[in-house]
């Protein structure tokens, strides 16, 4: 049968790896993409999916999406995404799938910003959802959260108490319970939460958004003299491909409905490990690992861009892989053993020319 297929959030990381993955399956399920327009640049929400579908598919595959693919232009933290009321019925009517994945991941933003974007737009979607639910023919909902929704144990008290780290994941706990609270409602909702995701393990690619890149990069023109974690820190990380295997395994069976997977990696990576690999790859000086807590003022004088990551260089977050794995418990969920992965995901952005490799020169 063929379905409507609704993506928010299709121009981000995770939301344009789920429209690839869907496209080059060979189905042909209608795809609607709910897209902004970039008001301070003037351009419309077509261009931008054009050229997002450019940088991901070429030739025939490029041609067939375009038919595959219809761009919707509205904001999803709008009421009714500020649509016409006579587009939002006729979407409300048609849609049988939806991906959320609209969210600012920027850990910058205030508590009031980030909450207006990541839980005003779940309770947008959730309502559209519930509207197409009501038409009859409305088969799942798929909500992108984060495994960081469970946070870490509160210092001020004994009993367990969730603290967050930025406004990034206290907004995602609080879309999820929205969510939670719906789904309770009957409506059908299945949950995913992915820890810190990389570049696909197989082809290296990975966009220059992704925090792992702004990383590389970093690395890669020895711009970080000193490297900030502790001894035994460690990252819990999988590749894109990883994720969107399970995501996609786990939203084809009925029985999965109104449950929430971590999909992790069994094992964490020790961050001095990777950042060791990278240098090694690159051809890069290994910068001096610095302990955070032993150097407090250390924020001050890190990489802007890269010191809102500093929290998650200074403690290690394990998560519950119980759920997931009763799932599959032949699946292979340990990617601590990142090498192979990593070596084509620098491989890609050298090839792209989006990082360099340092030259060593010959001694004479």
């Amino acid at each position: 049968m063929q379905n409507n297929i609704m993506i928010t959030g299709s121009t981000g990381f995770v939301g344009r790896y789920i429209l690839k993955e869907l496209l080059v399956k060979g189905t042909n399920d209608n795809i609607v993409l709910l897209v902004r327009n970039d008001k301070k640049k003037g351009i419309p929400a077509s261009s931008r999916v054009d050229k997002m579908l450019r940088s991901l598919l070429s030739g025939d595959r490029y041609e067939k999406a375009l038919k595959q693919i219809r761009v919707v232009e509205g904001d999803i933290i709008n009421k009714d995404f500020g649509l016409q009321k006579t587009i939002y019925k006729e979407l409300c009517e048609s849609i049988h799938v939806i991906y959320h994945c609209a969210a600012t991941i920027r850990f910058d933003l205030t508590v009031e910003k980030t909450k207006e974007i990541n839980v005003n737009s779940t309770y947008n979607i959730l309502e559209f959802s519930k509207e197409c639910q009501a038409a009859g023919c409305f088969k799942r909902l798929n909500h992108i959260s984060t495994a960081y929704v469970s946070g870490i144990k509160s210092k001020k008290t004994d009993n367990f108490q969730k603290e967050f780290i930025n406004s990034y994941e206290s907004s995602k706990d609080e879309a999820e319970k929205l969510v939670i609270e719906y789904s309770k409602k009957i409506l059908p909702v299945t949950i995913y939460r992915p820890s810190i995701i990389s570049g696909n393990s197989k082809t290296g690619e990975i966009t220059t958004t992704n925090i792992l890149y702004l990383f590389l990069f970093k690395l890669s023109r020895e711009l970080m003299n000193e490297f900030p974690c502790n001894p035994d820190t460690s990252l819990n990380i999988i590749p894109i491909d990883f994720f969107l295997n399970l995501m996609f395994k786990i939203g084809e069976r009925p029985d999965t409905i109104g449950n929430i997977y971590n999909i992790t990696s069994k094992t964490n990576v020790k961050i001095k490990e990777l950042i060791c690999f990278i240098c090694s790859e690159l051809n890069v000086k290994i910068p001096n690992f610095i302990p955070i807590s032993d150097e407090p003022g250390f924020k001050d004088r890190f990489i802007p861009e890269l010191s809102l990551f500093l929290p998650y260089l200074e403690e290690s977050h394990n998560f519950d892989l119980t759920e997931t794995q009763n799932l599959f418990p032949g699946q292979d969920m340990d990617y601590s053993r990142f090498q192979p992965g990593f070596k084509n995901i620098i491989r890609y952005c050298l090839d792209k020319n989006i990082i360099r490799e340092k030259i060593m020169q010959p001694v004479l």
